[in-house]
């Protein structure tokens, strides 16, 4: 009785709160705008940003950039597609994989077409895993839009572990990250590095920024032989990196040429990076908090992240476990109600 009273009055809280959250109250795995911010930056309009790159063949496929307080070092960050890596139950080969792959595809009529073979590239994720599923005779290589569905590669991996032919299952969701290092001057993002016979050029260069850009400071450098640093100095001396960058790409688009151009890429930047992958073949359904155990501290923790995601997040993992309601539409409130049933036994299992 005591049992069947708190798990009335937990459903009652819970539908209380359903009733309470908007129906935009929806978390949803990989949702750019929750990306963490890396440690140390913070974002940058991409808008500036690409105006300010415009040199850069390709910029206008990456959506996020960030910057670090000095404007030293620049990062800019796209996302790509998504892939599968998996590992080979004993006894079982990379043809059956692949025919029960193509058969999905055939009887669920999938927009994208997914095949399976033995990895090629190495050392960018997951590299214990040595054969992966991926989009094929689609779009272009690396294009987000191609990449494995997020719910077929959940639907694919419970066939294949119902077949028993894998030993393990990721959902890799990749993205692209350039590095940008800077000249370190205080301004570099309004640096030009130029040879001590352009003098002339400089002067003219010079006179027309001030004329038709902006009125503004111009510093130079003797950097040795032949060679000179050239800094334009913002007008207001407390602008803030957006704005810096704002000015140096509007110098640049005036001449029409990449005059302002402090920042080159970093040795240390990585073509390829995983961000937060999903063990689908070990993952415990409902178990939002990833102790590894289904209980009302799920369903809690779902309200409580719907309601204050900034103190109460779920990690991507997370996400995937607590989306027990629906085939991966997004986390709310319904998903807390069916963990909570299933912590009641008024449910099995979920649907």
């Amino acid at each position: 009785m005591k049992k069947l009273i708190s798990t009335l009055m937990a459903f009652s809280l819970t539908l209380t709160s359903m009733v309470a959250l908007s129906s935009n109250a929806t978390i949803y795995i990989y949702d750019s705008e929750q990306d963490s911010i890396p440690e140390g930056y913070s974002p940058i309009d991409a808008d500036i940003a690409r105006r300010y790159f415009s040199h850069w063949s390709g910029v206008e496929k990456y959506d996020r950039f960030y910057s670090n307080e000095d404007a030293s070092h620049l990062i800019a960050s796209r996302q790509l597609n998504s892939i599968v890596v998996f590992n080979l139950a004993d006894g079982a080969s990379i043809k059956d994989v692949r025919e029960a792959v193509w058969a999905y595809c055939r009887e669920n009529g999938t927009d994208l077409k997914y095949t399976a073979e033995k990895r090629v590239l190495y050392g960018l994720v997951e590299e214990d895993y040595e054969y992966e599923i991926y989009t094929y005779g689609q779009g272009s290589l690396g294009e987000a839009e191609y990449g494995v569905r997020i719910n077929d590669a959940k639907n694919i991996c419970k066939i294949l572990k119902e077949k028993n032919l894998i030993s393990g299952f990721k959902y890799v969701n990749r993205t692209q990250k350039m590095y940008f290092d800077a000249e370190e001057t205080e301004y570099p993002l309004t640096t030009c590095i130029m040879q001590s016979s352009d003098a002339k050029k400089f002067f003219i260069l010079k006179d027309y920024v001030t004329a038709n850009v902006v009125d503004c400071e111009v510093r130079v450098e003797e950097l040795g032989v032949n060679c000179m640093r050239v800094q334009f100095i913002p007008p207001n001396e407390n602008a803030s990196v957006e704005e810096i960058m704002d000015f140096a790409a509007t110098i640049n688009e005036a001449c029409g040429d990449y005059i302002c151009h402090g920042t080159y890429t970093s040795p240390a930047s990585l073509n390829v990076a995983d961000n937060a992958n999903i063990d689908m073949y070990n993952a415990v359904l409902g178990d939002a908090n990833c102790d590894g155990f289904v209980t009302i501290a799920d369903s809690t923790l779902i309200l409580q992240s719907l309601t204050n995601k900034d103190e109460y997040s779920l990690t991507e993992q997370g996400k995937y476990n607590a989306d027990v309601y629906g085939n991966l539409d997004g986390i709310s409130a319904s998903d807390a109600l069916e963990i909570q049933k299933l912590d009641a036994k008024v449910i099995d299992n979920f649907e």
